[in-house]
């Protein structure tokens, strides 16, 4: 009962487009509001080969790109200073779990959730770690998570007003993708 008052680590929800292209136009965006102001923005993507391809898509603000060990340091002091975007995969937060130094708020986006519940809980784990003030995993009704249910929700978002680039958050969305997940 008391548990959701004490609860600890970031906020958590999910973000869900209508598709992988809307996705693709939305992110960028979404991440650039996240770093305006007094905050900062952590991209974590689960491939190196999206690393490449979001940075482009992020020019308007060029991130810090952590592709190895090495630039883990430089991450950390770009996260540091408001405004910045930092770009990682998710085996290098865990090189160095220590929380970061930044005296104002980070936001984690992370592109797309893993098939695995287990997956997200280590990444959850690792971002709370680090002491980001929220973590949004954006996926797309494309993605192989979602193909499944994409035939039933689509045409019923598009009936309910969802516009392609903007995209769908709710706990009731964040629950049902986390009970689709393999355990």
């Amino acid at each position: 009962m008391f548990e959701r008052l004490f609860r600890h680590g970031p906020q958590v929800e999910d973000a869900v487009w209508l598709d992988d292209a809307a996705r693709a136009a939305g992110f960028p965006r979404q991440v650039l509001t996240a770093a305006e102001g007094a905050g900062a923005a952590l991209v974590v993507v689960r491939q190196g080969t999206d690393l490449a391809p979001l940075a482009h898509s992020l020019a308007a603000q060029p991130p810090m790109v952590a592709e190895d060990g090495f630039a883990l340091a430089d991450l950390r002091k770009a996260l540091a200073v408001p405004g910045r975007i930092g770009l990682t995969l998710p085996d290098l937060l865990a090189r160095d779990l220590r929380r970061l130094d930044a005296r104002h708020p980070v936001h984690a986006h992370v592109l797309r959730r893993g098939k695995r519940r287990a997956d997200d809980d280590v990444l959850l784990k690792h971002l709370a770690a680090w002491e980001v003030t929220s973590v949004t995993f954006h996926n797309a009704l494309d993605d192989a998570l979602l193909r499944n249910h994409a035939l039933r929700l689509k045409p019923l978002l598009q009936q309910l007003g969802a516009v392609p680039d903007s995209p769908i958050q709710s706990p009731l969305i964040s629950r049902a993708i986390r009970n689709a997940q393999q355990d």
